[in-house]
């Protein structure tokens, strides 16, 4: 018999792990109320880092990046300068090859809203207004909001939400070769402007805190666009918000269990100090992959991979974040950019971690 996998959500770790499985056999549908195009999110990851996974050593949609413009909160500019290009994948670009490699792998992709999930004896039923499916295994990659999370009554997200903003730009800053990260000064967050090719740039703000709303920060990243990049910000550019959890170190038991599993933000598993998830996001996603044998997870062994590849690892970062909210510490930090190597790789981090 077939297994089958139901996943909520069509982000990025969601399409490898539906391209993964359905090469191994199993027959996959990923669940979302928006296609995968829809819902873009800013930042990249470095195209070594990529190709740590499996069908990704021939993957080359990625710009080089000459130099790295860091500015303090307090305006203080650093900037790091590679010899050779450091190489970065934009998300939409990642999100577009996977859904591509999925759906030619056999990957269903349907695009309606989840009315309800529920668990019969080894049988998960997902339902539309429409329709009914039925599969053996459920997985939430459906971010930090996430539908899984409340069926499977896992950990809440922490009160603490990060918002991100941003859009696309169609002009690139200084040929399209350069970076430029801008610590923001009244709240834990930065400003991110990353070539996505030679004709535009991606522009995003993400910040921290119990009191803000989209609306806010959208007024904000227009003004740091242009006093940062010195342009004007466009008017009719598709504007996206998302929805990012504090990484939480939660427990194996809370991100796996009895036929289901969380992986990437629906799971808190975030970059903390860049907010970003697609790394550990991809990461979780080839380790539940590899954990399956013959339609069977292998419970204890991908809880043991995911405490060393994954938790431990984010883990070790959470101790970096006490200069993240500090800003006397970030100014000092960016000062010493030119001198210190281990300031310039604390920073690279951001981009590759």
């Amino acid at each position: 018999m077939i297994p089958r996998l139901a996943i909520l959500g069509t982000g990025p770790s969601a399409l490898y792990l539906g391209l993964l499985l359905s090469q191994k056999g199993w027959d996959v549908r990923a669940f979302d109320p928006k296609m995968p195009w829809e819902t873009p999110r800013g930042c990249g990851i470095s195209l070594e880092a990529l190709r740590e996974f499996p069908h990704f050593e021939h993957f080359s949609q990625a710009m080089g990046l000459s130099t790295l413009k860091v500015l303090s909160p307090h305006g203080r500019e650093g900037r790091i300068d590679w010899p050779e290009d450091l190489l970065v994948a934009p998300r939409g670009e990642v999100s577009g090859f996977l859904e591509t490699a999925s759906l030619n792998a056999g990957v269903e992709i349907i695009s309606t809203k989840i009315e309800g999930v529920e668990r019969t004896e080894n049988t998960w039923r997902i339902r539309s207004k429409e329709e009914e499916w039925e599969a053996d295994f459920l997985v939430g990659a459906d971010g930090a909001v996430s539908l899984a999370r409340k069926v499977l009554g896992a950990f809440p997200p922490s009160e603490g939400m990060t918002i991100e903003v941003g859009y696309d730009i169609p002009m690139v800053i200084d040929g399209g070769k350069t970076a430029v990260i801008k610590f923001l000064r009244e709240m834990p967050g930065c400003f991110w402007a990353l070539p996505l090719h030679s004709s535009a740039t991606s522009v995003r703000l993400w910040a921290t805190s119990r009191l803000l709303h989209a609306r806010n920060l959208f007024e904000k990243i227009d003004l740091m666009v242009q006093d940062v990049l010195d342009i004007p910000a466009p008017g009719n550019s598709a504007r996206t918000v998302a929805h990012i959890p504090l990484f939480q170190a939660p427990p194996p038991a809370a991100i796996q269990g009895d036929g289901w599993a969380l992986i990437a933000e629906a799971a808190g598993l975030v970059h903390p100090l860049s907010q970003d998830g697609l790394y550990f996001g991809l990461q979780s996603a080839a380790l539940l992959a590899l954990s399956f044998h013959g339609g069977k997870l292998d419970e204890a062994t991908y809880r043991d991979r995911m405490k060393e590849n994954v938790l431990q690892p984010l883990k070790r970062r959470m101790k970096s974040r006490r200069w993240w909210s500090r800003n006397f510490i970030l100014d000092w930090m960016i000062g010493r950019l030119p001198r210190s190597e281990k300031t310039r790789n604390a920073i690279v981090e951001l981009l590759d971690p």
